[in-house]
């Protein structure tokens, strides 16, 4: 997977750690809360961040399919 991502986004844009994930009821949604979060100052990430991951650490990505993270997803795109 990490090559993959290393094709799609350049050395620039790796992903090197997780902390936040949310879930979306689709790609409209999606775009909107990207948008969102791409006009937050750091400060409001970090803090965002921080309300449900305080220590910073690292989410894994087999640890958010154990949980049905990935299952959640699904049934919203049906």
């Amino acid at each position: 997977m990490r090559a993959r991502v290393d094709r799609r986004l350049g050395k620039g844009h790796v992903l090197q750690k997780l902390v936040y994930v949310e879930a979306v009821r689709g790609i409209n949604e999606a775009i909107t809360r990207e948008r969102r979060l791409q006009k937050m100052s750091r400060s409001q990430l970090n803090r965002l961040v921080a309300t449900v991951n305080l220590g910073w650490d690292p989410i894994s990505l087999s640890a958010l399919c154990k949980s049905g993270f990935s299952r959640n997803i699904a049934k919203v795109r049906r």
